[in-house]
């Protein structure tokens, strides 16, 4: 936070959450992979009921959330962007 109580983003703040998002979306890839044909009923048989025993809703989450991660990032990197660069001109004059 700065003084008058504002909001700043920057890439040290908005990084940690481009990356989870990536981590979470490129994750869901693997784990899709990795865990074959048997993934569904393992995750079914192990878990009962529940987000974690549905397997394709479970990746189908990791891989959206990530996603909506990865773009909230970017968009508040920009914006973050947007108004340093606004500042900057406003106070110039």
């Amino acid at each position: 936070m700065i003084p008058g109580g504002k909001i700043t983003f920057n890439l040290v703040s908005t990084l940690p959450i481009v990356v989870f998002g990536a981590y979470a979306a490129f994750g869901s890839f693997f784990l899709k992979w990795y865990e074959g044909d048997w993934g569904a009923v393992y995750y079914l048989e192990t878990y009962g009921s529940g987000l974690w025993s549905n397997f394709d809703l479970m990746i189908e989450t990791a891989r959206y959330g990530g996603s909506a991660a990865i773009a909230a990032g970017v968009v508040l990197l920009l914006i973050s962007r947007n108004a340093k660069q606004s500042r900057s001109i406003y106070s110039e004059s």
